[in-house]
């Protein structure tokens, strides 16, 4: 698999995998800034690559999911003011 391809997986790897509750928002912005990077870099060059395209939204999804179980705000608060906090409703 060509280095290209890997470097967004190895990021998105690393975020998932940290440890540090510090430095898991820094791997989550490395790793979301490697998949709009790749995402843009398929486009540009209209490579066929449906498997990979899919597998970049999996990831992307990961990211935003890890984001909101650890509480971090989200980059595009369009609904969220500076002091509401999202907490997970539990199920009936």
């Amino acid at each position: 698999m060509p280095e290209v391809i890997e470097e967004w997986r190895v990021l998105c790897k690393r975020a998932l995998f940290e440890t540090s509750r510090e430095r898991i928002p820094d791997r989550i912005a490395e790793a979301e800034e490697a998949l709009a990077k790749r995402s843009r870099e398929l486009f540009t060059l209209g490579l066929d690559a449906s498997n990979e395209r899919r597998d970049i939204e999996s990831a992307l999804c990961s990211m935003k999911a890890l984001s909101y179980c650890l509480g971090l705000p989200p980059k595009r608060a369009l609904h969220w003011g500076p002091d509401e906090t999202r907490t997970l409703s539990k199920a009936a």
